[in-house]
Order: C-alpha cells, then sequence, then structure tokens
C-alpha cells in the first residue's frame, strides 16, 4: 500500500457560499492546517460563515474570498500568510485537486 498525504494536515474542499459573477458556486481547495503554524495537527475550524479559525493561533481566514486573513489578533497582517489555494477540477463525479 501507498499512503499519500496531501495539502498541509489534509484538505478543504467545497464551494463558495456565494456564487462568483458568473453565478456558479465555484469549486474550492485549501490546506486543512494553519499555514502559519505551519503544523499539520493545527488543523483549521471550519464555520458555516464560510470562515475557518486555527485554535492555537486564532487568526480566521475567509474560505469565500481565497483564503485571505480577516482576523489576526495581535499580528501584523504584514507578517502573516493566507491559506494556499490548490487549483481544483469537478467533472460531475471526479474531484481532481492539484498545485
Amino acid at each position: 500500500y501507498e499512503v499519500f498525504a496531501y495539502g498541509l494536515g489534509g484538505l478543504i474542499i467545497g464551494t463558495r457560499s456565494v456564487p462568483n459573477i458568473n453565478d456558479q458556486f465555484e469549486p474550492l481547495a485549501y490546506d486543512l492546517a494553519c499555514p502559519n503554524c505551519d503544523r499539520p495537527d493545527c488543523r483549521l475550524e471550519i464555520r458555516d460563515n464560510g470562515t475557518a479559525k486555527c485554535g492555537k493561533c486564532s487568526i480566521v481566514y475567509d474560505l469565500n474570498d481565497n483564503g485571505v486573513i480577516v482576523e489576526a489578533d495581535n499580528k501584523p497582517k504584514d507578517k502573516v500568510r493566507g491559506l494556499y489555494r490548490y487549483r481544483i477540477i469537478y467533472n460531475g463525479v471526479t474531484v481532481r485537486v492539484f498545485n
């Protein structure tokens, strides 16, 4: 057996909670762990409002806006980085994620 690890701590795969300019729900994929803690065990808590929060450093990312940081308590925003967004293809049956 071969084991493949994708993303940092896994992947978040879904669609925007609001349609894009073409009125489509675009498929998205991000790392599941916080890129600022840079540890696979610092997984993000995904919230119903389309954001994800790190339980360790409390940074909040906007999953509807390319993983940008919306809250970074006591951290300069130019010193932290948003989520890495992977390219994704969905043909109605199969999801393919790649960088």
